[in-house]
């Protein structure tokens, strides 16, 4: 009879023959996935220049068979690897890590278009060799119209059947009231201003929380609204007849906009006079932010649940910021506009932001979330039939709000951003 040392020993051998194929299998079932991917964009045959690039905690042996599991599943489906230059199409993956999986992340390259493809699956000698979550990315669609609009806000109040949206436009804010499946226009109130407005105007629609008060009495919540030289506000409560819009005129450099870190306006941007970027923030406590000029930002939490302002600099990098305002990180290949979410997925905190390009092209939305410095890709991104002009956080810090110009149909569109996860 065998001792039972001996069994233990043979059912441990077992065990782990019957892991490493297991094993295996996903590795190879992740690059064939992440090859699809790539040659669905890249298009049949292509003459790729590739290169890897190992961000992960894997060690060499593992990111070697990686990439040549990755190398062969292109070649059975057509690719030939060629060095880069003229004709070739540029696939650069990396191989980072996402809370407990791993990510196998391509930017393919093809003439003047770029996309990001990527697929998570768990790392070799994980507990669990399925799939972590990944973020995905929904848009849906709020509201088109001919005329630009600068802002958008959907709201419910819990005394009325039918929600409301407001349009702020550069001259007026608009109110719609949902009636009939349909949005209808209920009250509008005009924006004065004295100055004509820049080419390339900013506006923000937001809401300010309610604030407390000595003795208990609390400031009702308010609308409020920001263009260049122009602040308005309005109580934010159900309407009945006329927008009970106040504004005033400030100076040219004190038009203030809000960053937000999930629903909380954490700081304000000032917009520099007559341009369309900020030249300097404070945070609520009018402690001012040193930072180079800006075209967008937004707080959010790294995986070390540590503050992180991430502001899209006028040099085309994007400027990771740590609470006492020291940069501790740098993003290359983003665009201009970028928002935060606070979300259940990963660690909880995501960065939306554009792809590069301008408003003569097709954009596109990804979520990343920032870790040791970097900012690590989360999901797929999605893609819109236009450039987008305006993104920010909405009410409550869960959504983002994006505006589009559908260069085909020649509308300004609004879109709400919500993000999911998946497995």
């Amino acid at each position: 009879m065998r001792s039972f040392r001996g069994i233990l020993s043979m059912l441990l051998f077992l065990v782990l023959c019957c892991a490493q194929p297991a094993r295996a299998q996903a590795t190879r079932a992740a690059a064939s996935e992440l090859a699809r991917r790539i040659l669905t964009f890249a298009g049949s045959n292509p003459a790729i220049a590739f290169h890897f690039t190992n961000r992960s905690s894997s060690g060499v042996t593992q990111t070697a068979a990686l990439r040549r599991e990755l190398q062969s599943e292109l070649e059975s489906k057509g690719a030939k690897f060629v060095a880069s230059g003229a004709g070739a199409i540029e696939v650069d993956v990396t191989l980072s890590q996402n809370w407990r999986s791993l990510l196998l992340v391509a930017r393919v390259v093809r003439g003047s278009v770029a996309r990001v493809v990527m697929v998570a699956f768990a790392p070799p000698g994980s507990e669990s060799e399925t799939s972590e979550p990944v973020v995905s990315l929904s848009r849906h669609f709020v509201w088109r119209q001919r005329a630009p609009f600068l802002s958008f806000l959907a709201w419910r109040f819990a005394t009325e059947k039918s929600p409301y949206l407001w349009i702020l436009e550069p001259g007026r804010l608009v109110l719609y009231r949902r009636e009939g499946g349909e949005w209808r226009a209920s009250a509008g109130a005009k924006i004065p201003h004295s100055e004509p407005w820049p080419r390339d105007v900013r506006g923000s629609l937001w809401v300010e929380p309610a604030i407390s008060a000595p003795g208990g009495v609390s400031a009702p919540p308010e609308l409020r609204a920001s263009l260049p030289g122009v602040t308005c506000a309005m109580p934010l409560a159900p309407v009945s007849g006329r927008l009970p819009l106040t504004c005033q005129t400030v100076s040219a450099g004190a038009s203030s906009y809000p960053l937000f870190e999930g629903g909380v306006v954490a700081a304000m941007a000032v917009l520099s006079p007559g341009m369309n970027f900020f030249s300097s923030a404070s945070d609520r406590g009018v402690a001012p932010l040193s930072l180079p000029p800006f075209y967008s930002a937004a707080f959010v939490r790294d995986d070390r649940s540590q503050p992180v302002l991430v502001a899209a600099a006028l040099d085309g990098t994007t400027y990771l910021y740590d609470s006492s305002g020291k940069t501790e990180g740098e993003v290359e290949g983003w665009g201009s506009a970028v928002a935060g979410i606070e979300s259940s997925c990963g660690d909880q905190w995501q960065v939306l932001a554009t792809r590069p390009g301008d408003w003569t092209q097709n954009d596109s939305l990804a979520a990343y979330e920032i870790a040791d410095g970097k900012a690590v890709p989360t999901g797929e991104p999605i893609d819109f039939s236009g450039p987008i002009l305006g993104l920010s956080t909405a009410p409550g810090g869960h959504e983002a709000s994006a505006i589009v110009l559908d260069l085909s149909a020649g509308l300004y569109e609004a879109y709400s951003i919500t993000v999911t996860c998946q497995r």
